[in-house]
């Protein structure tokens, strides 16, 4: 077993590590159909790209300014 580092992530998945389930799924989804939050769409699903992922995340540690 690899342990590459993930490319994509699952709405869900932002829920937890970007918002720590302080916002519904809905809200989510609602930022993703305004373009506020970058996706690719595979199939029904939508996939948030790693790299906004780890961007938000540092800008909750401080590490980065927001824009």
């Amino acid at each position: 077993m690899t342990s590459e580092k993930k490319k994509f992530y699952q709405v869900k998945d932002v829920r937890q590590l970007v918002y720590s389930n302080q916002i519904s799924q809905g809200t989510i989804m609602s930022l993703v159909h305004k373009g506020k939050i970058p996706t690719i769409r595979m199939m029904s699903r939508y996939l948030i790209p790693a790299y906004w992922v780890e961007e938000q995340l540092a800008i909750a540690r401080g590490e980065k300014a927001a824009q």
